[in-house]
This record gives structure tokens, sequence and C-alpha cells, in this order.
């Protein structure tokens, strides 16, 4: 009679891990013929629009920093002629609004353009913080290749949902801004930004396609490390150190050199704790840029600046 019970207990127990096992392998089936769906949706689309994106935003970018660098430089040259027409008038009024001046006005100019995006940053990671809004931020603010949309190719390089994320990334910015900015100056320096972020997000819809991926991604790391690569190209010799580990310094070759071995083998690997693709796609980016990509980007800006001054003066 126990031999029977036992019989009878492992047959009931046979049964249920065989339906288990078939409602698994129904939901994977169904995950994997959803996959395979949104991947052929994907390959039936091609990278064309992407692609596209990628090229109008790098081009409106360089345009509209062109005609920015117009404006301020004009603005400044009207500012000097109108100080030097009036007395200055000293006003003990507004104290704390003349100490932040003092402030800010002591920053460098790369830390000024730092602080602008770190503000944005800061406001999108503020979002990622309501409940409600959710859904909207992964629609617009994470990139996959599963989305028929393009425009979060852009506004993913400036989204982050946790604060290590957002915290790491704009310390970065922050250090690296004043060289960055001394190199290129403060308009080449935001078009190159936001061109750079770009790059890396098509770099990593390329790589999920050809893996079959549909991850989401989000974060500044693509825009940063075109940043850090451009950086690393033009000051070779310049000493880093790791956040953590302040006493280790290393060059700046020897970084760039690291970064990309490390994304490289992350994307042989299949590692999936970062986006090695995006990032990898920043780092070429922003190297190139500085060798060769400004000689046909930011140099060919005066036919825009010239026809934009003779729009302004008509």
């Amino acid at each position: 009679m126990l031999r029977c019970a036992l019989k009878s207990s492992y047959c009931v127990a046979t049964k249920q891990l065989r339906s288990r096992f078939s409602t698994w392998s129904k939901l994977q089936n169904r995950y994997d013929s959803h996959l395979s769906d949104e991947i052929n949706n994907i390959k039936s689309h091609g990278l064309m629009r992407p692609f596209l994106f990628t090229v109008s935003i790098g081009t409106m970018s360089f345009a509209a920093c062109s005609i920015l660098q117009y404006e301020l430089s004009k603005k400044k040259i009207e500012k000097d002629t109108r100080w030097t027409k009036r007395n200055r008038r000293d006003d003990k009024t507004f104290d704390f609004r003349k100490k932040l001046n003092l402030w800010w006005n002591d920053l460098h100019e790369g830390n000024k353009v730092a602080a602008a995006i770190i503000g944005l940053n800061a406001g999108v990671f503020l979002m990622w913080q309501v409940p409600s809004l959710k859904s909207s931020m992964y629609k617009w603010f994470t990139c996959s290749p599963a989305k028929r949309l393009t425009s979060p190719m852009l506004l993913s390089c400036f989204s982050h949902s946790e604060i290590w994320h957002f915290g790491c990334n704009m310390f970065v910015l922050w250090s690296f801004a004043p060289l960055i900015q001394s190199l290129l100056g403060t308009e080449q320096f935001l078009a190159f930004y936001v061109t750079g972020g770009t790059v890396s997000s098509l770099a990593s819809h390329c790589f999920k396609i050809a893996s079959r991926s549909t991850i989401p991604s989000l974060g500044a790391s693509g825009a940063l490390l075109a940043v850090l690569g451009a950086c690393c190209i033009e000051r070779p010799e310049a000493r880093l150190s790791i956040l953590f580990l302040p006493f280790f310094s290393f060059s700046a070759q020897t970084a760039l050199y690291s970064i990309i071995a490390i994304d490289v083998a992350g994307l042989i690997m299949r590692w999936k704790l970062f986006d090695h693709a995006g990032h990898l796609g920043g780092t070429l980016f922003g190297a190139w840029y500085v060798t060769y990509g400004h000689a046909v980007t930011w140099d060919k800006r005066f036919p825009i600046v010239r026809w934009w001054h003779d729009l302004r003066t008509k």
C-alpha cells in the first residue's frame, strides 16, 4: 500500500512538473515568437531611419551652434560697447545675487556648460521618480530597436532612472568639461556632445539588431565617452585616476586603449551589464572627431554663418 501511495504521489508530481514545464515552454515559445516578430519588424524598417535621424541631429546641432556662436559674439560686442558708455554703479541691495554671480563668473566656461547639461539631466531624472510618468519615460527616454520612434536615440542620452548612474555620469562630465571646452570652445562642445550621444545610440541600435536584442538602454555614457575619447587623443600623456581609487593613476592613452578593449570584450562575450556597443560607438566618434571630423563639420560652418548674417541684416 505504501508503494502504491508513493507511486501515486510520484505520478501526480510528474504530471504537475510536466504541466508546469509545458506552460513554461508555451510562454517561452510565445516570447521567442514575439521577439522574432519584433526583430523581423525591425529588419523590415531597416537602419535607414535611425541613420538619417543621426545625420539630421548632427547637422542641425552644428548648424544651430554655429548660429549660437554668431549671436553670442555679436551680443558680447554690443554689451562691451554699452558698458564703456555708462558708469559702473555699485548696488549693495542684492548681496546674495552678487555672490552668486561672482561664483558663477569664477567658474570655468566648461563647467558652466556642464552645469546646464547636468540641470537638464537632473530634470529628466526627477521625472523618472514620478510613478505616473513611468510608461511615458520608457516610451520616450529609453532607446530600443523594438520602437518605431527615433527621437529616443537623442532623448535617452539625457536620461537616468537611478541615482548612482546619474551621479557617476554627471561627475565625469563635470571633471572633463573644462578640458573639452578648452579644446573645442563652448558652442562646438555642445554640438559635439549632442552628436556624440546620438551616434552612440546608433551604434547600440545596430548591434542590437545584429544580436537580435530589444533590451532598452539609457544614459549619458555614450556622449561622455565621446568626450573622454577626444580628450585622450588630444592629451594622451595626461594623468587620470579612478573615482574610488584616487591613488592609482594612469595615462590618458592607456585609459583610451583599456576602454576600447573592455567594450570589444563585452561585445564578444555578450556582457549585459553595460551597453558596450553604445560606449564603443561614443569613444570611436570622439577619437574620430578631433582627428578628422572637425574638418568636415565645424570648420565648414562659415557658409551657414554668412547666410544667417545676411538674413539678420536684411
